[in-house]
């Protein structure tokens, strides 16, 4: 019992540590796990598990190493939720050779992986490059009895997709459509990801027109990839079409949509539908940031309006919006051009 007469007991601090956690308080938490001992309390699981996964959120991953280490010290032996709390952590920093030695320490242990273990090592994997084991993992699923979901395919289907390995993705694809297992709008956006990037566009509006069909509706990501791909390949039309049907449609653009948009205007040369996209973000409430000023600057001095090139420049520092080394040369440029004229 404390000084205000409150008994304390081990639940009582893992709920005030794992409280202090999910606040982003790790010191804090740290600090309180420490007194423990001083009041007659053992941490147990639970407490470990909080610490662990709150450091490895965090990114500290040496210190929830260490924890984990203290835990078998004190005679508490690691958990699923442990191992896979750390196997995250180490996946998500592109380690993906220790997350998988340290799967084989929890099967050594006899502690059996569950579908998130499964996932989560198979993304740190692809992650880290390394193809062939994250297959062997995916074909001992089954024999381990645990089946893999929609996010295990995706998982694959996204990481192909990301290297070019177009064929794989599809492979994938289908496999998971003869396992009937449903895709979903994270397969569907990766999907047409892969296309866009080997410069398919008609394979990629296919595809997202089958999603309609499939009553997968696509969101704002999966939208923006299409209009990029569009606009990479010079063709705005289909790109602006595309918008236009989004807003149509209900759905919101993001900077990233209006950014790419203004992006592909400028490099074909179309300053003035640029600037009405620029223009309309603002309309929208949607701040412009140094990469949407440094693309409409950069397309301005590409058509030799230098004039309206420097006043953007102006207006972006009125707007609080800071120089990169990229706005300050579009100014060395301007700059340049005028002694020339002169």
């Amino acid at each position: 019992m404390d000084k205000n007469g409150v008994s304390r007991n081990v639940r009582t601090y893992n709920i005030v540590i794992d409280s202090l956690c999910k606040s982003e308080k790790i010191d804090e938490a740290i600090s309180l796990f420490k007194t423990m001992p001083t009041q007659g309390m053992k941490p147990d699981v639970v407490t470990f598990n909080s610490l662990i996964d709150a450091l490895s959120k965090a990114g500290r991953v040496e210190e929830a190493t260490m924890f984990i280490e203290k835990m078998v010290d004190s005679g508490i032996l690691p958990n699923i939720v442990t191992f896979t709390t750390m196997l995250d952590a180490l996946n998500r920093n592109g380690r993906g050779k220790e997350a998988l030695d340290n799967f084989e320490i929890m099967s050594k242990r006899g502690l059996k992986p569950n579908i998130c273990t499964y996932n989560s090592l198979i993304y740190g994997l692809c992650k880290s490059g390394l193809w062939r084991e994250a297959k062997e993992l995916f074909d001992k699923m089954k024999d381990q009895g645990v089946s893999p979901d929609v996010i295990t395919y995706s998982i694959l289907v996204d990481a192909f997709s990301k290297v070019g390995r177009t064929k794989d993705a599809w492979a994938v694809f289908k496999l998971m459509i003869q396992r009937d297992i449903p895709p979903n709008i994270m397969t569907y956006s990766s999907l047409v990801c892969g296309l866009c990037r080997s410069n398919n566009m008609e394979g990629a509006k296919r595809l997202f027109d089958k999603m309609a069909t499939r009553k997968i509706i696509p969101d704002i990501v999966t939208v923006s990839i299409l209009i990029d791909g569009f606009a990479r390949d010079g063709k705005m039309d289909k790109a602006q079409q595309l918008f236009e049907d989004m807003v149509q449609h209900g759905s919101k653009p993001d900077l990233i949509t209006f950014n790419t948009l203004i992006n592909g205007f400028c490099q074909q040369g179309e300053m003035e539908k640029a600037t009405e996209m620029f223009e309309e973000m603002s309309s929208k409430n949607i701040m412009p940031n140094i990469v949407s000023y440094n693309t409409l600057v950069q397309g301005y001095i590409k058509v030799d309006q230098i004039g309206v090139a420097l006043k953007l420049l102006k207006d972006m520092i009125y707007g609080g919006v800071v120089p990169d080394y990229i706005a300050r040369n579009s100014l060395k440029k301007i700059h340049e051009m005028r002694l020339k004229s002169t």
